[in-house]
Parts: C-alpha cells; structure tokens; sequence
C-alpha cells in the first residue's frame, strides 16, 4: 500500500509540472537573475587535456538578463557593472564557417563579442525555476575551452 502511494504521489507531482515550463524557449527563460558558481577551463597543450575549474559562488557575481534584449554583469571586476551589454539567442551551428554539416539545433547566446551554447539544467529536487542551472560553453578556442556554471537567484 505504501508503494502505491508512493507510486500515485511521483506520478501527480510528474503531471502537475507545466509542459509549457519545460519547452519555454531557451532566449525567455533565461530572463532574470542568475549567480555564477563555476568556471570550468579545458586545457589542451601537447595532446594531453586536463580540466581546471574554480568555485566562484563566494564571489556573488550575477548575470542579470533583461526581455529587452541586455544584459548586466554585476560584481565581476572586469566588468562595468553599470555598462548593458545587447544579447541574442539564436539557434543553429556553433561554429558558422562550418557549411558542411546540416544545422545543429543548438541554442546559441551570443554578447560581448563571443558565442556561447547555452543550456538550462535542473539541479536536484523538483523540476522548477528555483533547481534551474544556466551552462554557457565557449569553443572558440579549442586549446582553451570555456563553460560557466550559473544558478538561478
């Protein structure tokens, strides 16, 4: 009887998350306030690739993200927090000489001048804003590859 229950309460909390929710473009719902808490590096010298990542939570950088297409960087030393810079999300191939290949589904953000794949993820527990984990990818160099962790504030 308590595995039914169990069964029944995980099946009423699957049907109540929002499909609309969960297919939002990626360019809407990034809307908001997000905290940076990871950048990860991937260095390659020499065929031989390691991962460097910092913690960056304590630093409380946060990438805010307005619907009218700017964006402001908050506490990032390098970064004129008073200073808008436009953003654009858009889908299709990371790299944009590559014509060879049929167009990846890939949601892009470009702003500051780079590109970025961008991808919304949960963190454990529920699937809703709250568990929402931000991951901007930079290829552009592939001897120094680039990916920003950020959670939604």
């Amino acid at each position: 009887m308590k595995k039914l229950i169990s069964f029944l309460f995980v099946l009423v909390l699957l049907a109540s998350c929002s499909k609309s929710n969960l297919n939002e473009p990626v360019g809407k719902a990034i809307i908001g306030h997000w905290k940076l808490t990871q950048v990860i590096h991937l260095i390659t010298k020499n065929d031989a690739s390691r991962y460097d990542g910092r913690n960056v939570e304590d630093k409380n950088i946060v990438f805010e993200f307005n619907s009218n297409g700017y964006l402001s960087i908050h506490n990032e030393p390098q970064a004129d927090s008073s200073e808008l810079y436009p953003y654009e999300v858009t889908r299709g191939r990371y790299f944009l000489q590559d014509t060879t290949t049929p167009p990846a589904k890939l949601d892009i953000l470009t702003f500051g001048g780079k590109r970025y794949t961008i991808s919304i993820e949960y963190s454990s527990g529920a699937i809703n804003k709250k568990n929402q984990q931000l991951k901007l990818s930079d290829y552009t160099n592939m001897y120094n590859q680039v990916t920003l962790w950020l959670s939604r504030e």
